[in-house]
């Protein structure tokens, strides 16, 4: 089956400068702009391929009129609704069954929303899509045990932290790492799987049972 990777552009927080640097490198074959993210596809200078949202943190109501002119495919849902924009995005997206989706804007200044949008990580394990929330400090995917997963050692976001998303989770190993385990268990209470760095060419992360959050991360 032919790989399609997506793009969703959600309206937190989006540096200009460092998502034209990442999209120089990447190729998406389609483009989703939730909400006010339409805004950050225009500075950020890609054209969306799907826009939704209600569009009420969309500041300038112009953008969305000019991008209804070009005909691009258009959902507008109520302001008042039971999920977030970027919640109706990621349910659009898994329709158009995905091999990979990427995130711009899931993190900012709303916790909140933050904290939601790192949630729907799970949803996406539940349908075995890779998935990750990328901004210029992070990226943060889920995953689902039993799985294992390498990761090339990173000059720029040296950091690689493990968090327990469901109650506990067990069975990790990691190895090629500063502080390698074998064996371990984390548990959503604790703090142990923070500010570990890969030191090989590359980390092996393995585990049983559980949904862990692996962070990449820098300062």
């Amino acid at each position: 089956m032919e790989e399609k990777k997506i793009l969703i552009v959600s309206g937190g927080t989006v540096d200009t400068v460092f998502a034209r640097e990442y999209l120089k490198e990447k190729t998406f074959d389609r483009i989703i702009a939730a909400d006010a993210g339409l805004a950050h596809c225009m500075e950020i200078g890609v054209e969306p391929t799907d826009i939704l949202g209600d569009f009420d943190s969309l500041q300038d109501k112009r953008v969305l009129e000019d991008y209804k002119k070009k005909g691009i495919p258009l959902k507008e849902f109520p302001e008042r609704k039971d999920y977030t924009d970027t919640h109706l995005a990621l349910t659009y997206a898994i329709a158009l069954s995905p091999s990979e989706v990427v995130i711009f804007g899931a993190t900012g200044t709303r916790l909140d929303h933050t904290l939601a949008n790192i949630g729907l990580l799970a949803m996406m394990c539940d349908h075995n899509i890779p998935c990750r929330l990328v901004d210029q400090h992070n990226e943060i995917e889920m995953l689902s045990g039993p799985a294992e997963k390498r990761y090339p050692r990173s000059g720029e976001k040296k950091y690689f932290s493990l968090l327990a998303f469901s109650e506990k989770v067990s069975g990790i190993d990691e190895i090629g790492f500063s502080y390698p385990l074998e064996n371990g268990t984390l548990s959503r209470k604790e703090s142990m799987g923070v500010s570990n760095e890969i030191v090989e060419e590359e980390g092996i992360l393995r585990f049983k049972s559980g949904y862990l959050l692996v962070m990449q991360t820098r300062d």
